[in-house]
């Protein structure tokens, strides 16, 4: 894990390594990920959720990302594992975007909020347990839900959702 003290504005940025699993293939590959209390619904490279077999839903959002803008496309990514506790079924925004981002994955609300996490600068350790909040409307499937533009909570439907659970 890497925490850094980046500038006045931007105290700290905790990046670490996520694993993606492609489909039910014995296929790993390794995403830079930035924990990132800022972004409401996780996003990631387009190019890695097509290549972690993830499902394309039928939900497009308008982005603006480190001075990149254009459209994100919703996704279901089946499998990811960070720290050792694997997440299923992750909602995130999949988009196009460039400069320092376009390898990693922004860690959004949408997770971390279902965690109760700790983080020690000094010893560079990030320590969670899952959480689950009773706010969330899909407890089955917590990972499922995102945010809407004004901040609401939304589940995805079973009719959007084609994975096997």
């Amino acid at each position: 894990m890497y925490i850094a003290k980046l500038n006045a504005t931007v105290m700290y940025r905790t990046r670490f390594e996520s694993k993606f699993y492609v489909g039910n293939t014995a296929e790993v590959f390794a995403v830079e990920t930035i924990l990132d209390s800022g972004c409401a619904n996780t996003m990631l490279p387009l190019r890695f959720a097509k290549k972690s077999g993830g499902l394309a839903l039928p939900l497009k959002k308008n982005i603006n990302i480190a001075g990149n803008s254009g459209e994100a496309q919703g996704y279901i990514i089946p499998k990811i594992e960070i720290g050792g506790y694997v997440f299923t079924d992750v909602f995130v925004y999949a988009a196009n975007y460039r400069n320092e981002l376009s390898d990693k994955m922004l860690l959004g609300l949408n997770v971390i909020n279902n965690l109760r996490y700790t983080i020690d600068r000094a010893a560079g350790n990030l320590e969670f347990t899952e959480r689950l909040h009773d706010s969330l409307p899909n407890q089955a499937f917590p990972y499922r839900n995102y945010f809407d533009d004004v901040g609401n909570y939304v589940m995805l439907s079973e009719d959007m959702v084609n994975t096997k659970t």
